[in-house]
């Protein structure tokens, strides 16, 4: 193998070992981008549930709230 055959096979392992680990960096980031993007989802819900208005009482509530318009 020639000197210069040598430098090119270093070469190729560098890069191919930069390349794995761009990969792996690229994996984290996109995993890191998903649980922001799902967090933000259900904050979202959250603040939706916050000011909807519910349409089913259950019993409970239905006699508090009969109690509360008796007096």
């Amino acid at each position: 193998m020639t000197p210069l055959g040598v430098f090119a096979a270093g070469y190729q392992v560098i890069s191919s070992w930069l390349l794995s680990m761009l990969a792996v960096l690229a994996v984290f980031v996109s995993v890191i981008i998903c649980l922001v993007f799902v967090e933000f989802l259900f904050e979202r819900a959250a603040i939706a549930r916050a000011y909807t208005v519910k349409t089913h009482l259950s019993d409970s509530e239905v006699s508090s709230a009969g109690n509360r318009n008796a007096m």
